[in-house]
C-alpha cells in the first residue's frame, strides 16, 4: 500500500521564497501549512477530497501569508501524510493546519500569488499580526479574496522575485 499524498500549501514571505528558489535551500521547521483535511471540510462546508477543499485551503493559507508578509504566496507541494505533524497552534486547527518539518525545494511543484495589478495595501494592514480568523472577518480581506490567485509552475518563482523586489518579507 502506498503512502497517501495530499496538497500542502505553505505560506511564506519573500525571504523563504528565495531561499528555497534562488539559494535552493531547504526551509526548515516546523513549518506551519494547510490541508483540505476533515477539520477544514467541516469549517467550510465542503466535501473531503474535493475541489472545493482544496480552494478552501488555499484560500485560508494565502490569509495566513497575508497577514505574517503583507503578500499573499503560496507554496504548493503533493506530500505523503506521513510527513505532516499536528498544528503549531489549536487557534487554527479548524482551518485545516498542519505542520512540517523541512520543505525541500524539489518537493514544491507551483506557487501562488496575486495579479500585479491587485492593491493588497489594505488587505495586508487589516491583516497584519492578525490570526487566520481575525484576519478573515476582515472587510479589506474579504475583498482581497475575490480576487482569484494566480497559479505558476516553481521554475518561475525566482524570476517573480526578481521582478517582485519590495516583497523580500517585513
Amino acid at each position: 500500500m502506498g503512502d497517501q499524498r495530499r496538497v500542502v500549501l505553505v505560506p511564506v514571505d519573500g525571504s523563504w521564497a528565495r531561499l528555497l528558489a534562488v539559494e535552493h535551500r531547504p526551509l526548515q521547521g516546523p513549518l506551519p501549512v494547510f490541508i483540505a483535511n476533515r477539520a477544514l471540510c467541516r469549517t467550510f462546508g465542503v466535501e473531503p477530497g474535493s475541489e472545493e477543499a482544496e480552494l478552501a485551503a488555499l484560500q485560508v493559507a494565502s490569509v495566513a501569508a497575508l497577514s505574517s508578509s503583507g503578500r499573499r504566496i503560496v507554496l504548493s507541494a503533493r506530500l505523503p501524510d506521513t510527513l505532516l505533524g499536528g498544528p503549531l497552534g489549536a487557534a487554527e486547527a479548524a482551518n485545516g493546519a498542519a505542520s512540517l518539518e523541512r520543505l525541500a525545494p524539489r518537493q514544491v511543484e507551483a506557487f501562488f500569488t496575486d495579479d500585479d495589478r491587485v492593491d493588497v495595501t489594505a488587505a495586508a494592514r487589516a491583516a497584519a499580526g492578525l490570526d487566520v480568523d481575525g484576519a478573515w472577518g476582515r472587510d479589506a480581506v474579504q475583498e482581497l479574496l475575490g480576487e482569484p490567485l494566480l497559479w505558476h509552475d516553481i521554475g518561475e518563482l525566482a524570476g517573480w522575485l526578481d521582478r517582485h523586489p519590495g516583497h523580500q518579507g517585513r
